[in-house]
């Protein structure tokens, strides 16, 4: 475990965009069923609303926090058309909701971009419902062989002299904030992703891939053709063992109090 956290992460609209369509989404049943109960229910950090248009069809209503302009107007415009989401522009560090609103709240593969987790994990405390015994807050951020994070710490950060990503440290940060505000019922379980490249051509599957691995975190860096160059030597490797997929599985942490 890191002494610290390396410095946040910066996602571009347009490199989200990007690598949404790769990803098969098999951590969000398991997020649904730890969500199963709640009755107002907060998505921290929307990116494209993936989560948030599940959360809204299985329990009638998601209200969420999104940093991103441009990903606040792709969400407003279905608002428009489904009235069970609302889209509030925001960030994690100082959500504009009152206390004690929520009796559910969900981050998804949020912390490693905020730039200060304990705030920010101190905020969803803030606005859960402690006067509600059933509420809950749920994290998911990678898991400690994630595929895709280690792809990157190797070939990106490295190249960029950035320190390497340490998904363990921010669960374990979120973890002791919540232990000290009074969670002391946690659970953690693995869920799954896959970020999915099912090109025929395997010079052409490399080279998307390693596209949207090298933008995901470090879109328009000065350096991104040696990333991509590392990336494909990797990644040769990788699709002989696996030819279609790369392993992006969390952990998702449930705490109550």
């Amino acid at each position: 475990m890191p002494a610290r956290r390396r410095r946040p992460h910066r996602l571009t609209h347009q490199a989200w965009a990007l690598a949404s369509s790769r990803f098969v989404r098999n951590d969000i049943p398991p997020i649904l069923d730890a969500l199963e109960g709640c009755r107002r229910i907060l998505d921290v950090g929307g990116g494209t609303g993936a989560v948030v248009r599940r959360i809204a069809e299985r329990f009638g209503g998601c209200i969420t926090v999104e940093p991103d302009a441009a990903n606040v107007s792709a969400m407003d415009e279905e608002r428009r058309e489904d009235g069970r989401i609302r889209v509030l522009h925001g960030r994690a560090e100082s959500l504009p909701i009152e206390e004690d609103t929520f009796d559910g709240v969900v981050s998804t593969w949020v912390l490693h971009y905020v730039d200060d987790i304990v705030g920010a994990v101190q905020e969803m405390i803030r606005v859960c419902d402690k006067r509600d015994p059933g509420s809950r807050i749920v994290i998911v951020q990678g898991a400690p062989d994630n595929e895709m994070v280690d792809l990157l710490n190797r070939n990106c950060c490295a190249v960029a002299g950035d320190e390497a990503e340490h998904q363990g440290h921010l669960l374990a940060t979120a973890a002791d904030v919540l232990w000290r505000h009074g969670f002391r019922n946690m659970d953690m379980a693995r869920v799954n992703v896959e970020l999915r490249f099912d090109e025929a051509d395997l010079e052409e599957r490399i080279a998307r891939a390693a596209e949207v691995l090298q933008r995901f975190w470090y879109d328009r860096h000065p350096a991104a053709e040696l990333m991509k160059k590392r990336l494909s030597a990797d990644l040769r490797a990788r699709f002989t063992r696996n030819p279609t997929s790369i392993g992006d599985d969390g952990v998702m942490m449930i705490a109550r109090r």
